[in-house]
């Protein structure tokens, strides 16, 4: 190799290591977990909270409030097609690393003597999936008890 090749190839080697030193961390796999569906875990009123002991109050009603332009809506989908559209929404977000995140799944009332599907849906992946630190319903002004408020976590990526 020539003095030019020589510069080039240097060049080229810590052109690849500075971008691979600011891409974020890429998750494992795009669903690294099973989701079982348990219905005897389903939601009873309209409420839904989950942190870790360790999350205070003050944490707890900041997530409840914290405006986020990140969100999907559920709305008008079955199961079957928001299950996977729902996983795609949290990996997606864990890429990008956004903290917090909205889903909007709807109350569930316009189908009477049933239980809200996509209400349940939602709380129980958010139950189980690794990469969710915390959750709540949220703010009445972000959307109520027909929204979840979603913190992310980084760590199990």
């Amino acid at each position: 190799m020539d003095k030019d090749n020589d510069d080039q190839f240097f060049l080229d080697a810590m052109a690849a290591l500075n971008q691979a030193a600011s891409t974020p961390p890429v998750p494992k796999s795009d669903h690294s977990f099973v989701f079982n569906e348990h219905p005897d875990h389903w939601l009873q009123g309209d409420e839904a909270v989950y942190h870790p002991r360790h999350m205070t109050k003050k944490d707890h009603k900041q997530l409840k409030k914290k405006p986020t332009p990140f969100s999907l809506d559920l709305h008008g989908l079955t199961r079957d097609e928001a299950t996977p559209l729902l996983l795609d929404f949290i990996q997606d977000h864990l890429k990008q690393q956004h903290s917090v995140i909205r889903l909007i799944c709807g109350k569930g009332r316009h189908t009477p003597n049933t239980p809200p599907l996509l209400k349940n849906l939602c709380f129980q992946v958010l139950l189980q999936h690794p990469a969710v630190h915390a959750f709540t319903t949220a703010a009445d002004n972000n959307g109520g008890t027909g929204c979840f408020q979603v913190q992310l976590r980084y760590d199990t990526y």
